[in-house]
């Protein structure tokens, strides 16, 4: 608003003052005299020159800053300090161990993967998820893939990974399961019989009442992340698995695990730790066990991981030894 009154105003003592123009004598006419009478009109002077003093207090730097007093800073200059550096990053989680180059670790979920990637990693191995060989578009953690999946990390290696009766290795991947849903529901309920039915049911059986009911194929994909995913996926030919030539050949046993891995470290000349027995997982929070399936659902259970079944039956009978991984 004060824009545009300041424009009239201009307009208004340039009018006057081409009017004054021309009614002045010649003498006193001309666009510089119109100037004048349009700046006079409009209080209008001429720059003055810009006292001493006040230059100097223009371009004068400001003065240093007083020292503090009694060793304490003043508040403004201690909001102008720069930040203090920040601290290090931690280093990274396989910092203190190294791959070994010619042995590789195939995590078969819920066969005591986690114990053995710790134990070993503490010996200075790094094994499984500590091994740096994470992939972002896999479809499960990579160190679950399947050695087929993997081939650039498996093929021409010793593959070692452990095996486990089926059906409690089923049981403890609906344990894990429940808890990891619970803990997200933060429900502390525990697991019942209808649960472990509803899990059944939901992670194996298709079909319907017409057609009647039958087993899920297990051995492929990538159900539950991987912790349903058959064990035949990842074991070598040789012992009868579907992990082709690059799958793991040396299958330690789940309840002779201690043993079984220091024949593979006295064979192979490697240090994996100390593994006393299998840790149960502290957290599952449920302790249903085999005997709480229905009829139908152990038979689901036993029809999805036949194959598996019988070749942890083969295995379970001989004992492991790193020479003769095959038998």
């Amino acid at each position: 608003m004060r824009r545009a009154l300041r424009a009239l105003a201009i307009a208004a003592a340039c009018v006057q003052a081409i009017t004054d123009n021309n009614d002045a004598p010649p003498a006193r006419r001309g666009p510089l005299a119109v100037l004048r009478r349009g700046a006079s009109r409009l209080n209008l002077r001429r720059p003055q020159a810009v006292a001493p003093r006040a230059a100097a207090r223009r371009v004068a730097p400001r003065a240093a800053a007083a020292p503090p007093r009694n060793g304490v800073a003043p508040r403004a200059a201690a909001r102008r300090a720069p930040p203090a550096p920040r601290a290090a990053a931690p280093p990274p989680r396989n910092a203190s161990c190294a791959a070994p180059a010619f042995l590789r670790f195939s995590h078969i979920a819920k066969n005591a993967g986690t114990t053995i990637e710790d134990v070993a990693r503490a010996a200075g191995a790094c094994l499984g998820r500590f091994a740096g060989h994470h992939d972002a578009a896999a479809s499960c953690p990579t160190w679950h893939v399947p050695p087929r999946r993997a081939a650039h990390h498996y093929c021409g290696k010793v593959v070692f990974c452990v095996v486990r009766e089926p059906v409690s290795r089923f049981l403890s991947a609906f344990r894990h399961n429940f808890h990891r849903l619970a803990k997200r529901r933060r429900d502390d309920a525990p697991c019942t019989r209808q649960h472990l039915e509803s899990f059944v049911v939901r992670s194996l059986r298709r079909g319907d009442e017409t057609a009647g009911f039958r087993a899920k194929n297990v051995s492929r994909g990538h159900p539950l992340g991987c912790h349903l995913l058959a064990q035949t996926a990842y074991l070598h030919g040789g012992l009868g698995g579907q992990g082709g030539a690059c799958g793991c050949a040396h299958a330690l046993r789940l309840p002779t695990l201690a043993a079984d891995l220091r024949r593979l470290e006295g064979h192979f000349r490697v240090r994996l730790g100390d593994v006393a027995a299998e840790r149960r997982n502290a957290k599952d929070g449920c302790g249903l066990t085999a005997a709480d399936l229905s009829r139908a659902s152990r038979r689901l259970v036993e029809e999805a991981y036949a194959e598996d079944a019988a070749i942890y039956a083969r295995l379970a009978a001989a004992t492991y030894d790193p020479a003769r991984p095959f038998g």
